[in-house]
């Protein structure tokens, strides 16, 4: 009983240790925005496949991206280390969202053949600095549905409706929200989940 609680604590560790090198120690974003993430485990021994990131490109310019790769475990380690990077270098060589993500599909296409085929969804967008303030253009490849044990979370609309509720709000008080939504499905939410949220600065001042 004892070496089972000890592999299980090992192993807890180790799925830890690895997630935490799969997300950014620290979002980076542009003066005048403010950013927050929130990663939500659905096991504590297994490593999840969901990633998300927030870097500058050039001095007006900067890159974010989040998604969810099929899978758990190390083989959804290995595809989620592989997608963050396929981004970030894509993103450096080509500023349009689609074609970034065009770039990715190619990668897994390439290195993940039809016997041992995997996939992800993402959004992946630039942020461009601009007189009023920011401007935003991305691409979305796949869907928002989170397994719960009553079915899927958004079949109805309900992140939309819950997401209309709670705002306005700066991006670290619409991430709690998330984070309290997310712990109150308990063992009936399947899936690992990762949210950020961006904002300007004059959100959180009540003048946006």
């Amino acid at each position: 009983e004892r070496e089972l609680l000890e592999s299980r604590t090992r192993a807890e560790l180790l799925a830890k240790t690895l997630q935490r090198s799969l997300l950014p120690p620290a979002l980076l974003p542009p003066s005048g925005m403010t950013a927050a993430a929130h990663y939500h485990a659905a096991s504590s021994d297994e490593v999840g496949g969901d990633f998300y990131d927030l870097f500058p490109l050039s001095d007006d310019r900067w890159g974010f991206f989040l998604g969810d790769v099929c899978g758990k475990g190390a083989s959804a380690a290995a595809v989620t280390s592989l997608t963050r990077y396929t981004l970030r270098a894509a993103a450096v060589y080509d500023h349009d969202p689609v074609a970034v993500l065009h770039n990715l599909d190619s990668v897994l296409r390439q290195e993940f053949r039809e016997n041992d085929a995997q996939f992800c969804t993402a959004v992946f967008g630039v942020l461009s600095r601009s007189a009023e303030g920011f401007e935003v253009c991305m691409a979305s490849d796949g869907l928002t549905e989170a397994r719960v044990s009553t079915g899927r979370y958004d079949d109805e609309g309900a992140l939309l409706e819950f997401a209309t509720a709670h705002a306005p709000a700066a991006p670290a008080g619409i991430v709690e929200d998330l984070r309290v939504l997310l712990n109150s499905f308990g063992d009936g939410l399947a899936d690992d989940a990762a949210v950020m949220a961006l904002g300007v600065s004059s959100v959180e001042s009540g003048e946006g």
